[in-house]
């Protein structure tokens, strides 16, 4: 079975990522231009100097970094079952965050819904430590 953390160690020898990364980068950047040229949508400029946008908008690159950089770290050490549950529990938690601190809303049933999932989700990790103390 090949593990998360493997796959890097299997590709090393196939992809030079150092000289190929800014390729890839100006590659997808060219191809987002393209799309947004041959798209013939009217560009949103004018929401952008109105002040439309809400400046807490922007960070949303800034929390993808973290999500990414976050799961590159946890990924090798947890189940891809534990990591799926996780990533599920911190969407219901930003998800209810939202509602409680921008609409303020707050939805019993998805408090108890995060909660389960998270409740099972520590469950699943203790039954994964303890098979891991019995092989050992």
């Amino acid at each position: 079975m090949l593990e998360n953390f493997q796959i890097p160690k299997k590709l090393k020898g196939l992809i030079e990522t150092e000289k190929q990364l800014p390729r890839i980068l100006h590659l997808g950047l060219l191809c987002s231009v393209l799309t947004l040229l041959l798209s013939r949508e009217p560009l949103p400029v004018s929401a952008l100097t109105t002040r439309q946008i809400p400046a807490w908008a922007y960070f949303g690159g800034v929390v993808g970094v973290l999500f990414v950089v976050l799961s590159n770290l946890t990924a090798p050490k947890i189940s891809a079952f534990s990591m799926t549950l996780l990533i599920f529990v911190g969407q219901i938690a930003t998800g209810i965050a939202i509602d409680v601190f921008v609409h303020q809303q707050r939805s019993l049933g998805k408090i108890a819904g995060g909660v389960l999932i998270l409740v099972g989700l520590l469950g699943s990790l203790s039954i994964d430590e303890d098979r891991k103390r019995e092989r050992s």
